[in-house]
């Protein structure tokens, strides 16, 4: 079931593997509520920026068994 949240990224823990330059990683963003979310990123997650500092809109989706939540989008916040 996908979710959507806003919020600012505190945390970004991206690398880049391989020749394709895969990204994998994860980012921690803190709502408004100030609650932190733990985002995991992969190859097919699509996102504008993860630079800290910056306000994000993601849509994401639970991992089963798991406190990690998958970031299926993450755009900039208007």
């Amino acid at each position: 079931m996908k979710r959507e949240i806003e919020g600012t990224i505190v945390s970004s823990q991206i690398e880049h593997y391989g020749d394709n330059d895969i990204p994998t990683g994860i980012v921690t963003i803190r709502a408004p509520d100030k609650e932190y979310y733990k985002f995991e990123i992969n190859v097919n997650t699509e996102y504008e920026t993860v630079e800290e500092d910056a306000k994000v809109h993601v849509t994401y989706e639970p991992i089963l068994d798991s406190k990690t939540l998958r970031a299926l989008k993450i755009k900039k916040a208007d």
